[in-house]
């Protein structure tokens, strides 16, 4: 419980004060009058669990995920650097820092900010957490993944062109590795439905806490072929592709395809099957509709990820007792659907991910095994 203690520590002192207002940039309105968005305009609730798919439920692998994530301006001051009492803008700063001097994406930031007409910020407060299928067994297993687990702070920003057919969004994740809270969640849960108790967390990687970080840039498309079709005032459906680059804890590329159909009033950049991996999406006010109370639909996506490191399969810079070859080449997707509806200006959501999958990520160590799990998380989208 100390380690858990200083990570969360750790985490306030990078996120500052979340009650501090702080001024907002001017944002120019998209192209379908998208108001500046407000200092605080939603938040998000996530879970993700292998038993929310009883058929193929072992609490192994991935385990477990928690997430809250919160929309708005809230935390976010360019001048927070010459101001000691914001430093709620040190995780941004950095991001916005690292937007602008790595080497191809300055150009891009700045030939962004001409062309955006939509710039929005989110953060993503979670953990998740891995673990070999032995759970009983205290000593290092040499032929299984190890024990991983990651406490993590995520800053968003997302811009959209002022026609709203692409978006480019830059994140920035500080962390810890190697904390107790996974150990202790599943220990108590496991006691308590009289399942094995987890024996080998002393052998996770970076045991005692290891601090970690990684930057992710993210391009999204809204094709015109097919999309313009099928949008009418009735159900409707669409289809997206994005490709990205992350460089930290994970080192990999990804490109990936995405489709809904049904009764939708979100953008397709407001909107992600799986805010975890993503960070937050849930961006925009509820004011913003094109006209619909609720929503319905359906939805998929498939990525494949090429995978150069995972420090939770490979270790970090500390020594680790158990760790594996991460697999260079990983597919992974899921299915579900989501509705929303108004409630007094406000948007309420709720999405259930009724299957998620990824191919095995590690090799050579023992037989592959793939992911299974569901998630559901719920969305509220403030307006006014």
């Amino acid at each position: 419980m100390r380690r858990l203690l200083q990570g969360v520590l750790l985490m306030g002192l990078l996120a500052g004060p979340f009650s501090q207002e702080v001024a907002a940039q001017p944002v120019v309105g998209g192209a379908s009058g998208v108001d500046p968005q407000k200092v605080f305009s939603g938040f998000t609730l996530i879970t993700e669990q292998d038993f929310l798919l009883p058929a193929r439920n072992e609490d192994r692998n991935y385990t477990m995920g928690v997430g809250f994530g919160f929309a708005g301006e809230l935390g976010y001051d360019v001048d927070a650097v010459f101001n000691p009492w914001r430093v709620t803008a040190l995780v941004p700063l950095l991001r916005e820092a690292m937007d602008r001097t790595i080497p191809g994406l300055a150009w891009t930031s700045n030939w962004l900010d001409d062309r955006t007409g939509i710039s929005e910020y989110s953060w993503t407060f979670g953990t998740t957490a891995f673990t070999p299928d032995e759970l009983a067994n205290p000593d290092p297993i040499f032929d299984d993944r190890p024990y991983g687990s990651l406490l993590f702070l995520s800053s968003r920003r997302i811009r959209v062109d002022r026609n709203e057919r692409w978006a480019i969004s830059s994140d920035l994740t500080l962390g810890m590795l190697g904390l107790d809270i996974a150990e202790e969640v599943q220990t108590w849960i496991h006691e308590r439905i009289g399942a094995d108790v987890p024996r080998g967390w002393r052998h996770q990687i970076s045991e005692g806490g290891e601090p970690t970080a990684m930057y992710t840039f993210k391009y999204q498309r809204l094709p015109r072929l097919f999309n313009d079709r099928f949008q009418s005032d009735g159900a409707r459906m669409e289809w997206a592709w994005h490709t990205l680059g992350q460089l930290g804890y994970y080192v990999a590329a990804e490109g990936g395809l995405s489709l809904r159909a049904g009764w939708y009033q979100s953008r397709f950049w407001q909107w992600a099957s799986n805010p975890l991996n993503s960070q937050n999406e849930a961006v925009g006010d509820a004011e913003e509709d094109r006209g619909e109370d609720r929503e319905l639909f359906a939805f998929g996506a498939l990525r494949g990820r090429a995978v150069r490191h995972q420090s939770l399969l490979e270790g970090q810079f500390s020594t680790s007792t158990v760790t594996v070859e991460a697999e260079p080449w990983i597919l992974e997707g899921e299915a579900g659907v989501s509705g929303s509806m108004l409630v007094k200006g406000r948007r309420v959501g709720l999405t259930w991910v009724m299957i998620a999958a990824r191919s095995p990520e590690f090799r050579d160590a023992g037989e592959p095994r793939s992911h299974w799990w569901g998630s559901a998380f719920a969305t509220v989208r403030f307006g006014g």
